[in-house]
């Protein structure tokens, strides 16, 4: 019975994270685009006010 119960419990323990995880992706993916889009600006920034110069 007990074994049952350790069962159970991983199994909706499995379940809560499995569900979690698209959100996850979806926020690791955001935090991402941000990034790499403040970065390209950065970069452009640079360039032009290296050109200016």
């Amino acid at each position: 019975m007990k074994y049952a119960s350790i069962v159970n419990n991983f199994c909706k323990y499995v379940e809560s994270v499995l569900f979690k995880l698209p959100n996850l992706i979806i926020c690791f993916a955001k935090v991402c685009q941000i990034i790499k889009t403040k970065t390209y600006k950065t970069l452009m920034h640079l360039e032009t006010v290296m050109m200016f110069r």
